[in-house]
């Protein structure tokens, strides 16, 4: 290995630089740490906090960095980890600094919602898309890895939506761990307003717009296994079931809600995660979502 790569590897490169959201209260060492995450597992990197930004003192200490000479010819990269998170006054110093780039400069931007980063950014950058991966290769990345149990593998690839790290996430949850997440989603869909609209809140403040994404997909499967329940009965063969750790739960939902419409219901969790990849405000996409599947209960 090369000087240069030793120097990448232990995240000591001079000339290379990450920038990632984190709360102005974060510690120097825990920051450390996750840029040692990044480096050597970044399907491993997740941040700690709930909805961080990129603040403008990051970019101010960017631009400070980048006055400093370099040995001549050496180039300089900075890769801007999910640029979204910047603030506005964030990204309109970025601007600036794309307007007039430094020379033998080299910026990185990566995103999961490039449509809702600035379009003078946007037209400034040369844009690299990627496709999700597939749930059979997230599956035997999975099982390489020794991540979870065999039995919920097929089941996080198929809820992680094309993305490894939520695959990972959702393997050291377990998922009895979203079952239960996913089944005070629906309970929250049967109580009055104003305890929806507080669950919303806070569910959002927990939750980026990828977990809420994750966890409407979880919904569809406990759906699609209550209506197994509520169809089929006694005979119903629960090795058929996503949620099997809940089936006495379900089998109470379908007793309480006979008249529940199941199809009905599905289709709006679907418009929902659309709406959610179109960057409709999460909150606005829940809170409609809940409001329609109390509609749909049959109960008068």
């Amino acid at each position: 290995m090369c000087a240069s790569c030793r120097q990448f590897s232990s995240h000591s490169h001079p000339y290379v630089s990450f920038i990632f959201a984190h709360p102005k209260s974060a510690k120097e060492d825990d920051l450390n740490i996750l840029l040692q995450t990044l480096v050597s597992d970044p399907y491993g990197f997740s941040l700690p906090w709930n909805n961080p930004r990129i603040s403008i003192d990051d970019i101010r200490a960017l631009r400070q960095r980048m006055s400093l000479k370099s040995e001549s010819g050496a180039r300089r990269v900075i890769v801007i980890l999910e640029a979204q998170t910047m603030t506005p006054e964030a990204t309109n110093a970025l601007l600036k600094m794309l307007e007039e780039p430094p020379d033998e400069t080299y910026f990185i931007l990566t995103s999961s919602a490039p449509d809702t980063i600035l379009p003078t950014i946007i037209s400034r950058c040369q844009q690299l898309k990627f496709s999700l991966l597939s749930a059979a290769d997230i599956e035997k990345a999975l099982q390489q890895r020794g991540a979870g149990d065999a039995g919920d593998i097929p089941i996080i690839a198929r809820m992680a939506r094309g993305s490894m790290q939520q695959a990972l996430e959702l393997a050291s949850e377990g998922i009895s761990g979203q079952s239960e997440q996913t089944l005070e989603l629906l309970r929250t869909c049967f109580r009055p307003p104003s305890s929806s609209a507080q669950y919303v809140t806070k569910l959002v403040d927990k939750h980026d717009r990828k977990g809420i994404a994750t966890l409407l997909e979880s919904l569809l499967y406990l759906l699609r296994d209550a209506w197994l329940v509520a169809s089929l009965g006694d005979q119903l063969d629960e090795n058929a079931l996503t949620n099997r750790d809940v089936i006495d739960t379900l089998r109470r939902f379908a007793g309480s809600y006979q008249k529940f419409d199941y199809p009905a219901a599905i289709r709006e969790v679907e418009r929902a995660l659309r709406m959610l990849d179109r960057y409709v405000q999460p909150q606005l996409v829940l809170m409609g979502l809940i409001i329609h599947i109390n509609r749909l209960s049959g109960q008068s």
